[in-house]
């Protein structure tokens, strides 16, 4: 069947005449047929409302805890990522990668700034998190740059604390940033099950990175423990022009929610950092609500909640029809936000990055 623009559309159930006349109206470009959920508004008792729920969920469930800001604001960096990270001292390896984790991990990524590490989630065994290592405050030079200071490693964690946070916002609402779920901070050489997964990894695809043999047991680490999101669209280009702008949409709605919210911009967006999943949606039987995409099968059902991810932009709701593929946005190391009197971002001055905080006296 020939690529029709359309026709594309149409099985998103997005109107491109609609989408004119919205957007000629300063409107989200969603036609209302995209949703199944209607535009929600707040009542007027729902504001005061709404900020205090966001507030104790943000304290509550995502260790967001404002009180770290007092130990940034006397210079203590250090100790603001103790209190983040919830230690009073370094881990070891060790009690990272307990023995449940050894016997299932891999090296699946690398970067300049460290080693990614895939491995199964300690309170929950059948699902995965992904634990990116990166050493820190070292002598050593890694892959011929200085390591990371503290500083920098700090607004990646605040950033990336924020965007989780978004998951549970209740004017603006994402899931579409990867979950930061731990934070750690380690010392100690690398181990040798971590070797091994690293060897494996070098054999199969070739690190460009240095070996991490050369780190002593004085060396330190930052630990990033998030959810396991897929594969980078990178190298997985969905051959559905349904699915590709699916994961565009969800992409965009993504970053209108952070932007709206924090005033988010990502900075370094390319299709590296865009992770996308299967869908568990697909029925195995047709009934008269689903419908079948004419590129690629991929059967969805318009009654099903579970055939759409769900967003929410300055208290209105929309789904966006997932056409088999889930995304996650990943690495927010240039990324730039605010949140309150906290203006966070990156200068890069002599090919040197340097972490700003600005706080506003109005």
């Amino acid at each position: 069947m020939p690529l029709n623009s359309s026709h594309v559309l149409q099985c998103c159930n997005l109107s491109t005449a609609s989408t004119n006349q919205q957007i000629e109206h300063n409107q989200i470009p969603f036609h209302s047929s995209f949703s199944t959920v209607n535009k929600v508004k707040a009542g007027k008792k729902s504001g005061s409302y709404t900020k205090r729920l966001t507030r104790r969920f943000r304290c509550e469930n995502m260790i967001l805890n404002r009180s770290y800001m007092t130990l940034y604001e006397a210079g203590d960096i250090k100790g603001t990522l103790f209190k983040i990270c919830e230690q009073s001292d370094y881990k070891t390896f060790g009690q990272l990668f307990i023995p449940t984790r050894r016997k299932n991990l891999s090296k699946i990524g690398e970067g300049c700034f460290g080693e990614v590490f895939r491995c199964p989630d300690e309170s929950n065994p059948t699902e995965y998190v992904v634990i990116k290592l990166i050493p820190i405050e070292g002598n050593i030079k890694f892959n011929g740059e200085s390591q990371k200071s503290f500083s920098e490693v700090l607004s990646e964690v605040i950033v990336s604390k924020e965007l989780t946070a978004l998951g549970m916002g209740l004017k603006n609402n994402t899931c579409g940033f990867v979950e930061l779920k731990r934070v750690h901070l380690i010392q100690g050489s690398f181990p040798a099950y971590l070797k091994k997964a690293w060897d494996k990894y070098d054999k199969d695809k070739k690190s460009e990175n240095d070996n991490p043999s050369i780190f002593p047991k004085t060396q330190l680490w930052v630990a990033l423990e998030s959810a396991f999101c897929g594969v980078t669209l990178e190298n997985n280009v969905p051959i559905c022009p349904c699915a590709r702008l699916s994961i565009l949409l969800q992409i965009g709605v993504s970053l209108a929610v952070a932007e709206l919210e924090l005033k988010f911009e990502h900075r370094d967006l390319h299709w590296g950092n865009v992770l996308i999943s299967h869908s568990s949606s697909s029925s195995s039987s047709i009934s008269s609500n689903d419908n079948l995409c004419p590129y690629c099968c991929t059967l969805y059902n318009k009654e099903n909640e579970k055939s759409y991810v769900k967003f929410r932009l300055e208290g209105h709701e929309w789904n966006i029809p997932k056409f088999g593929y889930i995304v996650h946005l990943i690495d927010f190391t240039m990324s730039r936000l605010e949140q309150g009197e906290l203006l966070l971002f990156f200068l890069k001055r002599n090919d040197k990055i340097v972490m700003c905080f600005y706080f506003s006296m109005i």
